[in-house]
């Protein structure tokens, strides 16, 4: 089982891990399955994250954009073991983040991910010293927004491995150097 919450009557967003590529098929999948299993009263949304062609708003629409978080999709609803069980048990479908039981976004993660507000642009410092375990501030790209911290630094391509939370699970991200700015 994974949770059963009978005081609670409001639906929250979790974050399911899908196999990267089939988020399109998985969202489809969950839509006829809430009509099949009769939950359309307890189901809110599928959301797949998206960057528009512009990369300058965060939009549902997957036409000329680009995935946010390639294998992930946000799904609104009450929580309960039939809806679990239901959206668990399909095909290309790994798990839903946050552990057993699954812990919904708090409203800050969601706002985060769904409602990115624009990035005002830094100044980079030409001359900025990177080093392993740095923290860093993502300025640009579709990371923008996100502290992180230093992994690995490769000095000839000018690109930096830095591991950031993502859906409160720590995940190593490519950035370049004008990207970033070092925290003090």
């Amino acid at each position: 089982m994974f949770f059963i919450e009978k005081k609670l009557k409001m639906k929250n967003w979790y974050v399911v891990q899908l196999a990267a590529g089939n988020e399109q098929k998985v969202k489809s999948e969950i839509e006829r399955r809430v009509h099949e299993f009769d939950v359309v009263s307890k189901f809110g949304e599928v959301l797949i994250p998206i960057l528009n062609s512009d990369r300058s708003e965060v939009g549902l629409d997957p036409k000329d954009s680009v995935q946010l978080f390639p294998g992930y999709i946000l799904v609104s609803f009450e929580p309960s073991d039939k809806i679990f069980h239901m959206i668990s048990s399909i095909d290309k479908v790994v798990r839903f983040l946050g552990g057993n039981p699954p812990v919904s976004l708090t409203n800050e993660e969601y706002d985060k991910i769904v409602n990115r507000e624009k990035v005002k642009e830094v100044p980079v410092t030409q001359n900025q010293t990177f080093d392993n375990g740095s923290e860093i501030d993502i300025i640009k790209g579709p990371f923008s927004g996100f502290v992180g911290t230093i992994q690995s630094i490769d000095d000839v391509k000018k690109r930096l491995t830095v591991v950031i939370s993502i859906f409160g699970r720590l995940t190593p991200v490519d950035v370049s150097f004008d990207q970033v700015n070092v925290l003090k």
